[in-house]
């Protein structure tokens, strides 16, 4: 049971850690550069309720790796106006979170100076780690980012 808690404590620390570090969403929006011309900007987000709090999945937009998102937190990316496909790449070592369940792809459109909103979910079913990719309306996600901090996405290991 002791070592539990030392991991449960681990754990609350990281979303913790997580949750402290980067800009509000408020602070980033004051000062963020717009989208180039021609582009729309999507932000991708992961709320701090969260099943594994310290699984950061690894996302890609259009078959490029964007990194790892942390809980807590949200980053952008811009895009030419047009629909494009989001989607979970495999980590490697999962370590105690056991097997990683596959992830449906999302499309996501954007025009020309607008802005789309995808949320992240991370469940952990008996042994795995899932995660789900849901496009949100904009109330939604404005909802949702004044809650969040602005990290870049993470390198995966």
């Amino acid at each position: 049971m002791h070592g539990a808690l030392r991991v449960a404590a681990a754990l609350a620390a990281c979303a913790l850690l997580a949750c402290s570090t980067g800009a509000t969403y408020a602070q980033f929006a004051a000062s963020a550069p717009k989208p180039p011309e021609g582009q729309g900007r999507i932000f991708v987000y992961l709320t701090d309720v969260s099943e594994a709090p310290a699984f950061w999945p690894i996302l890609t937009v259009d078959g490029e790796v964007l990194g790892e998102l942390r809980t807590g937190t949200f980053f952008y990316v811009d895009r030419p106006a047009g629909v494009h496909q989001f989607g979970v790449g495999v980590k490697k070592s999962l370590g105690a979170f056991g097997n990683q369940g596959a992830t449906d792809p999302v499309f996501i459109g954007v025009g020309p100076g607008t802005t789309s909103y995808l949320q992240v979910f991370v469940t952990a079913p008996p042994g795995m780690v899932m995660v789900q990719l849901q496009a949100e309306d904009a109330a939604n996600g404005m909802r949702d980012l004044s809650s969040l901090h602005y990290v870049p996405p993470t390198p995966p290991p």
